[in-house]
C-alpha cells in the first residue's frame, strides 16, 4: 500500500449564511504537504472559516510545505487576498514554502493584480502542486 499519497487527516468546516454565502475549507496532509482546500465566495462574511484555517496552521509551525488549493473559489475579495498576504508573510518568515492551486482566470487575475503570484508558485493542478519542490 503506498502511504506517500493517504491522506493524514481531514479537518473541515461548512459556513452558510442568510444571504446565501457559503464556504467551506477542508485541511489535510497529502505527502507531507499541509493542504488547505477552500472553495466557495471567499468575502467579508466568510472570513472567519479561512482565518481559523490559517490560525490554526500559524500554531502548528510544524509545516515546511503549505498548498492552498482555491480551485473551488467563486469569489475572492479584498479580505481574502489579505489573508493569503498574512499567510505568506507568516510562510516566509518561518522558512515554509507557501504553493497556490488555481485555474479559476478571474480569481488567478486577482492574484495577479495583488501581486501573490510574484511572492509564492501558482500551479493550474493540486497534483502538479504537490509534485513541485
Amino acid at each position: 500500500m503506498d502511504t506517500s499519497s493517504s491522506v493524514g487527516f481531514v479537518h473541515e468546516h461548512l459556513f452558510f449564511r442568510m444571504n446565501k454565502k457559503t464556504f467551506f475549507s477542508r485541511n489535510f496532509v497529502k505527502r507531507g504537504d499541509y493542504v488547505v482546500e477552500v472553495s466557495g465566495d471567499l468575502t467579508y462574511e466568510t472570513i472567519d472559516v479561512l482565518r481559523n484555517e490559517f490560525a490554526l496552521l500559524r500554531m502548528q509551525q510544524t509545516q515546511n510545505k503549505v498548498v492552498i488549493d482555491c480551485t473551488g473559489i467563486t469569489m475572492l475579495s479584498s479580505v481574502g487576498l489579505g489573508e493569503f498576504s498574512r499567510l505568506i508573510k507568516w510562510g516566509i518568515d518561518n522558512s515554509c514554502l507557501i504553493k497556490i492551486v488555481c485555474h479559476s482566470n478571474h480569481v488567478v487575475e486577482v492574484l495577479e493584480i495583488a501581486g501573490i503570484t510574484d511572492m509564492v508558485p501558482l500551479f493550474p493542478t493540486l497534483e502538479m502542486a504537490l509534485n513541485a519542490d
